[in-house]
């Protein structure tokens, strides 16, 4: 004979659970898919860091929707959520989430940075980024725990000595120089203030990702000439389809850099954007930003590669390029100042994106207000 066995009953299940990790959300969502089973709508619970929270429920086509709307963004940190609920068949279930929201500016986290770095470190020589988890090592003990360098920095800056070779040097990561590339669309983002000048002829590095063939770096170069630019903005990839310059080039022919001159002891909201052209007509453009202004713009530009050679802020790591030439080795170009507040984008920032990110450093400050504390 033939038995037959009857199976379980279906039960509901949780397909969605919104914020993802890093994400910023005014609310957390659940969304439930029915089975032979269904959630009682009356009977969803939520526990937001242990407390009673109020939750709003529909029913959808698949089964039904929880939201909790914190009212303002929710903080950043980890935050514990236990949800509990009934099924038609009279069972009681209890799930416990944890999430997690990054940490930093509600404004710059809106433009979704792929990495940060925030520079609040206080103890050690990890450098702790709120987005991206990158894998930052501090060397030779730059100062940690110095103040922001603008009002509403979140946290500390770190100042860097170039007598002292210090750097903040970075593994490889997949947003910034490996495995993610070609890139069209990148931007780079920080605040800096110059407390020494190279001396002339030489080097302090604010930031260099890649090597001889493809990169970026953003440095300060010694003059002895007051109008000639001491700050300069250059990213290359002399592979591929080739834009700025040729490999292993000595001299500036052909290099893609925006250029301008800082002063000591001033403080500066840096931007960097590459809107690239893929077609290969080399279209794109690299321009940059200071203090919410463009200070210049280059074309030329197609798409930056994947560049596995180093990261670092603050001094040369593993070979650059510069418009002398190659850069070669590691250290020996170190930045004499402090570093605050960095995001590294894979999209182009906007002009507007950018000035808003800088007025957004000094809440409803006025224009003289502003430039009277740079």
């Amino acid at each position: 004979a033939i038995k037959a066995y009857r199976t379980a009953d279906s039960a509901p299940y949780i397909s969605r659970v919104a914020p993802a990790a890093g994400e910023l959300s005014r609310t957390i969502e659940f969304d439930f898919v029915n089975g032979d089973l269904s959630v009682v709508k009356s009977s969803v619970k939520m526990k937001f860091n242990g407390e009673d929270a109020t939750v709003s429920t529909s029913s959808t086509d698949d089964g039904v929707s929880v939201v909790y709307d914190h009212g303002d963004y929710l903080p950043a940190g980890t935050h514990t959520v236990e949800l509990s609920y009934s099924e038609s068949g009279g069972v009681d279930r209890v799930r416990n989430y944890s999430i997690t929201i990054p940490k930093g500016r509600v404004d710059i986290l809106m433009d979704k940075p792929k990495v940060t770095i925030e520079f609040d470190d206080l103890t050690g020589t990890a450098a702790v980024g709120a987005v991206g988890n990158p894998d930052a090592t501090y060397i030779n003990g730059p100062e940690l725990g110095v103040a922001a360098l603008y009002p509403k920095g979140v946290g500390t800056a770190v100042r860097f000595d170039g007598s002292k070779n210090t750097d903040l040097r970075f593994a490889d990561h997949a947003d910034i120089n490996v495995t993610n590339g070609p890139w069209e669309e990148r931007t780079w983002e920080f605040w800096f203030k110059a407390e020494q000048l190279p001396a002339a002829g030489e080097f302090g590095i604010l930031f260099q990702e890649g090597g001889a063939t493809r990169g970026i770096n953003i440095y300060l170069y010694g003059t002895e000439d007051d109008a000639e630019p001491n700050l300069y903005m250059m990213a290359w990839n002399r592979a591929e389809t080739l834009w700025g310059g040729a490999l292993n080039q000595v001299g500036g022919d052909n290099i893609t850099a925006v250029t301008a001159r800082v002063t000591v002891g001033n403080i500066n909201h840096l931007v960097f954007v590459m809107d690239g052209d893929p077609s290969g007509d080399l279209e794109g453009t690299l321009t940059g930003y200071l203090n919410g202004r463009q200070v210049g713009q280059v074309s030329g530009v197609h798409m930056l590669y994947n560049h596995g050679d180093d990261i670092s802020f603050g001094n040369l790591y593993t070979n650059s390029v510069n418009h002398t030439g190659n850069g070669a080795g590691t250290g020996g170009m170190g930045f004499t100042g402090v570093l605050d507040d960095a995001s590294f984008y894979s999209t182009a920032l906007s002009a507007e994106q950018v000035q808003a990110h800088f007025q957004g450093g000094f809440g409803d400050w006025t224009t003289a207000e502003i430039e009277a504390w740079l």
